[in-house]
């Protein structure tokens, strides 16, 4: 009997020690492996109680649209342009970040060429960002973050653009990064 009991503990401890197989990478070390170019992005608020959603994608100037970001070891990251650029846009933008919340939460500080980037809407870069990570693989990123202001002056998606204030504006941005590793 005592030889069951102890082979049954042995058992046991080895069962409870073993490693799961379902552990797969983490959000740090899937972030760190590639360049992630954003493919999607969009901000949506509302005015005068209609939500309105605008793509920003369209209105990306050209040359900004095979920028792309990293995200090194030591949480600095860069934002680093394509062969497309701008008149005078900076050939490399560095940004810190980290994860918080289980890493559910990427945090970007000095990340204003990278994030917020929506002028239509007034808003021309955020330089802190607290985004929530809702996709991770290791070919997609998708983060959504929030910025409210106290009144903001925005153009009309229409030719000729006619600019108008929007007082106590709350922005909700979603924006889809693709790894193109």
């Amino acid at each position: 009997m005592k030889q069951i009991l102890l082979c049954a503990s042995l058992l046991m401890m080895l069962v409870s020690c073993s490693k799961s197989s379902s552990d797969g990478p983490t959000n740090d070390s899937m972030l760190r492996a590639g360049k992630w170019k954003t493919t999607a992005y969009t901000v949506r608020y509302s005015e005068g109680g209609v939500d309105k959603v605008i793509d920003l994608m369209i209105k990306r100037d050209t040359c900004r649209t095979d920028d792309y970001i990293i995200f090194d070891s030591s949480y600095s990251g860069n934002q680093a342009n394509g062969t497309l650029m701008c008149g005078s846009e900076l050939s490399n933008a560095p940004f810190e970040w980290s994860l918080k919340d289980n890493q559910k939460t990427l945090i970007f500080n000095n990340a204003q060429y990278t994030l917020g980037v929506a002028p239509i809407v007034g808003v021309n870069g955020l330089e802190y960002v607290e985004a929530k990570i809702t996709k991770l693989s290791s070919k997609s990123l998708t983060i959504t973050y929030d910025y409210e202001i106290d009144s903001v002056q925005v153009t009309t998606p229409t030719d000729p653009p006619v600019p108008y204030t929007i007082a106590h504006a709350h922005f909700y941005f979603t924006q889809v990064f693709t790894n193109s590793k």
